[in-house]
């Protein structure tokens, strides 16, 4: 008895190896070919409403409770180009009294929704200077992986993210990656009753 079920587990593990190396291969084609397609630029309004702005700089200060605002997106070949501003309000170890003031800019929503911003005028600065901003537009409502750092004057570079009424706590996983896990999951799945029902057999 316990050699039969030895060898069966032997027998059993390239089959298990197999299986995974299929899924992995449909997985691939599905992100490569079958992926939703993502919403292109022309789908993709940065106007309106404020965004509500959280950061921090590599000096330790924090700049949660700033605004930003675009006021115009105007349609440029495969881009945008933009206008608007910044309302910093920060606190931190360069301004423990509270740093502020409106950073007015120009920037660009480019194709691939990758966005730049360049600052190039304060309004009532208080310990703020222009920078260059880059980020990534994930949809109308939030605007993930940004940095900040030097323009015109030394600025003390910092990591960004801007959110909107309505926008979800958590960033969703793709629809290819959900789909990915949900395929591996179901394949793993289906080869464990196979081997508890080979195993059930060869008890009897």
């Amino acid at each position: 008895m316990t050699e039969t079920r030895k060898s069966s587990a032997a027998r059993a593990r390239p089959l298990i190896v197999h299986q995974a190396l299929a899924v992995l291969f449909m997985a691939s084609i599905v992100v490569l070919f079958g992926a939703p397609a993502r919403a292109e630029a022309a789908t993709i309004d940065l106007t309106g409403d404020a965004w509500s702005v959280e950061g921090f700089d590599d000096f330790g200060n924090v700049w949660d409770g700033s605004t930003l605002v675009i006021e115009t997106q105007d349609f440029n070949g495969t881009d945008y180009e933009l206008t608007g501003y910044f309302d910093w309000v920060g606190v931190g170890p360069s301004c423990p009294a509270g740093c502020s003031g409106r950073e007015l800019f120009t920037g660009t929503l480019f194709g691939d929704l990758n966005l730049e911003l360049n600052g190039f005028d304060l309004i009532d600065p208080v310990g703020i200077v222009t920078a260059s901003y880059s980020a990534f537009a994930f949809d109308e409502l939030t605007i993930v992986n940004g940095v900040w750092g030097p323009l015109h004057t030394p600025v003390i570079p910092g990591e960004w993210s801007a959110s909107r009424a309505g926008a979800p706590s958590e960033i969703p996983l793709p629809g290819a990656a959900a789909l990915f896990a949900s395929v591996l999951a179901g394949a793993f799945g289906w080869g464990a009753v196979r081997r508890r029902t080979a195993r059930s057999r060869n008890a009897h």
